[in-house]
């Protein structure tokens, strides 16, 4: 279970593979799974050329700049991670529970209503987060 920030991301756009992040945001991304994890494995998108994300687990640093076109159309990222708690009544029947943590810092985005012609997206938009693989 992803749980991302309602004051920073867009969770209940309802894209089936993730979220998009504000721009010029920081943002605290928790995940919650059954199984122990050493990594997180996802993917980050982002709209303009001129942005860069930084994602920090407190374990590991990965900065991503989106200065070229295949990572802006999806820039793999592997996390090390460590629990930063466990069996917190998150996931309905789970035996066992381990809590992850992470900060998303994007430093840029854009506002596609303005920049994209035939948009009319006016959110400010910095990286999209695909939980998935599966892109936008």
């Amino acid at each position: 279970v992803w749980v991302l920030p309602m004051a920073t991301s867009w969770p209940d756009e309802g894209h089936p593979n993730g979220a998009w992040f504000k721009g010029a945001s920081t943002s605290e991304v928790v995940v919650v799974s059954p199984e122990p994890l050493e990594r997180l494995h996802f993917n980050v998108h982002s709209l303009t050329d001129d942005s860069e994300l930084l994602v920090d687990s407190g374990v590991e640093r990965v900065l991503v700049r989106f200065d070229s076109e295949g990572k802006r159309n999806g820039a793999p990222v592997d996390l090390r991670v460590k629990p930063v708690a466990s069996d917190l009544g998150i996931l309905p029947g789970a035996g066992k529970e381990h809590v992850y943590r992470f900060t998303l810092t994007v430093s840029g985005g854009i506002i596609p209503a303005r920049r994209l012609p035939g948009s009319r997206d006016p959110r400010y938009l910095g990286v999209f987060l695909d939980v998935t693989g599966k892109g936008l």
